[in-house]
């Protein structure tokens, strides 16, 4: 969930599907190849302003609730 890299969530289509969802602006970013490797806690201090605390809950919460493969 959010110490999972950047790069395996956008690969899952669930996942991806949940982030296009609550951070839009940051998944069709254009630098967000750079962020492959890092883990989605760790990108909220590049982009505070849209993972948000709350939001950030509230992904942890749906990706939690996707079957593992």
């Amino acid at each position: 969930s959010l110490i999972t890299p950047v790069g395996k969530l956008l690969d899952d289509p669930a996942a991806r599907a949940v982030l296009q969802k609550h951070i839009p602006e940051v998944v069709g970013s254009p630098q967000i190849a750079m962020a492959r490797e890092i883990t989605l806690s760790a990108l909220q201090s590049f982009v505070p302003q849209q993972l948000t605390p709350a939001v950030m809950q509230i992904i942890d919460a749906e990706l939690s609730g996707i079957p593992s493969k």
